[in-house]
C-alpha cells in the first residue's frame, strides 16, 4: 500500500542542517530531486548510525534498501522492516523518515527518468560506503588499515555527491557554469570528501570513545599508537597519550582545508545567485568548523566542537545581505583563516 504523497521540504527541515539549508536555496527545479537524494541518503546513514542494533541487522536492511532504489515496486515486507527498525530510533525526525521510507521510494518513481539514473548511481555509491564502514569500525578484529581505504570511503559517501552535484544542474540547468566539465567533477568530489573529512575530525571524540576509530594503522603506528590505545585514552582522558596524536591531526586538516578550498573554487566556478549561494554555504560552514577544530588542539577529542548555530545565520546572512560575488566568497573564506592560512585560488 502507497504512503500518502511527500513533503520533502517538512522532512528535510527535520533532518538536516547545512546541507538542508543548502538545498532550499537551489533553482526551484533542482530542489525535489536534489532534496529527495538527500532524504534517501540520510534514511540510510540512520539506519547505519542506530548503534543500539547490530551490525548483522543494520546491513541487512542496507542491503534490503538497496534493492528497493533499485527495483522500482511497492514493498510491504521493507515498509514493516522500516517501521520496527524506526521504533529503536531516539530522534523523532529521523525516526519520521524512515516511517516515511516508502513514499521516497514512490517519490524517487515520480522523478524524470534520467533523474531517476543519477539518483540512483549516487546512492549506491553512498550504500557502498556505508557497508564498508559497518564491516571495517564495527569490527574489533579490523578497522581501518591504510590512507586509501578512507580516501575511497570519502568518495562514496561525500565525493559522489559533489559529482552527482554536477550532474544534476547538467540536467535542469542552462549557461550554469563557467569552469570546464572535468573541472567541475574534481572540483565536485574533493569538495565532497572534504566535508567527510571534516566530519570524520569533528566527530571523532564520539566515534573514539565508542571504539570507532577512522585514523589508518599506517598513519598511527609511526606515532607509536594504534586504535585500541587511542580509543583508551580518549576514554581516560589520557592527554599525553592523546598528544602524540597532533601531528596527524594537524596533517588530516591540511589536507581537508586543501579539498574544501575546492569547494571554494567549484562555488566560483557557477553562475546565478541561488546557485552559488546553495554550493558555498557548506564550504563556508566547513572552514569555520574547521579553524574551531584547530584551535581546539587535541582537546578536540576529548569535547565535541561544533560551530554555534548563532554563527551558520551570521554567514548566510552576511551572503545574503552582501552578495555571492568573487570578492564577496573570497572575503568571507579569508575571514574564517588567519592570513598565512590562505590557499591561492
Amino acid at each position: 500500500m502507497r504512503q500518502p504523497a511527500l513533503n520533502i521540504h517538512q522532512l528535510l527541515q527535520g533532518v538536516s542542517r547545512s546541507f538542508g539549508l543548502s538545498i532550499r536555496l537551489l533553482p526551484a527545479g533542482l530542489r525535489e530531486p536534489m532534496g529527495l537524494a538527500y532524504l534517501l541518503a540520510r534514511a540510510t546513514d540512520t539506519v547505519a548510525d542506530t548503534t543500539t542494533q547490530t551490525a548483522a541487522r543494520r546491513l541487512a536492511l542496507l542491503d534490503s534498501l538497496q534493492h528497493a532504489i533499485d527495483t522500482p515496486q511497492d514493498q510491504p515486507q521493507l515498509v514493516q522492516a522500516l517501521q520496527a527498525f524506526a521504533r529503536q530510533v531516539p530522534d523523532a525526525h529521523e525516526k519520521a523518515l524512515l516511517e516515511r521510507g516508502q513514499a521516497c521510494l514512490d517519490a524517487l518513481q515520480r522523478q524524470p527518468e534520467a533523474d531517476q539514473v543519477v539518483i540512483r548511481q549516487v546512492l549506491a555509491a553512498i550504500i557502498e560506503g556505508q557497508r564498508w564502514d559497518l564491516r571495517m569500525l564495527d569490527d574489533p578484529q579490523r578497522g581501518v588499515q591504510t590512507s586509501a581505504e578512507v580516501d575511497r570511503y570519502t568518495w562514496q559517501v561525500a565525493g559522489s555527491v559533489g559529482e552527482f552535484w554536477t550532474r544534476m544542474c547538467e540536467l535542469h540547468l542552462h549557461n550554469w557554469h563557467t569552469g570546464t566539465r572535468a573541472e567541475l567533477l574534481l572540483w565536485g568530489a574533493h569538495y565532497g570528501k572534504g566535508l567527510q573529512r571534516l566530519n570524520i575530525l569533528r566527530d571523532a571524540h564520539h566515534d573514539l570513545h565508542a571504539g570507532r576509530c577512522y585514523f589508518p594503522a599506517e598513519e598511527l603506528a609511526p606515532l607509536g599508537l594504534d586504535r585500541d590505545s587511542l580509543c583508551a585514552a580518549v576514554r581516560s582522558g589520557d592527554r599525553a597519550t592523546l598528544q602524540r596524536l597532533a601531528p596527524l591531526l594537524e596533517a588530516w586538516q591540511r589536507s581537508t582545508e586543501a579539498q574544501l578550498h575546492d569547494g571554494l573554487r567549484y562555488s566560483l566556478a557557477l553562475r546565478g545567485r541561488r546557485l552559488r549561494l546553495a554550493s558555498a554555504l557548506p564550504c563556508l560552514i566547513g572552514i569555520r568548523t574547521l579553524t574551531l577544530l584547530r584551535q581546539a588542539g587535541t582537546q578536540a577529542l576529548l569535547t565535541h566542537v561544533k560551530l554555534p548555530r548563532r554563527e551558520v545565520h551570521r554567514v548566510l546572512m552576511a551572503l545574503v545581505l552582501s552578495g555571492v560575488s568573487d570578492r564577496q566568497l573570497l572575503a568571507s573564506w579569508a575571514a574564517a583563516l588567519p592570513p598565512a592560512k590562505a590557499l591561492p585560488i
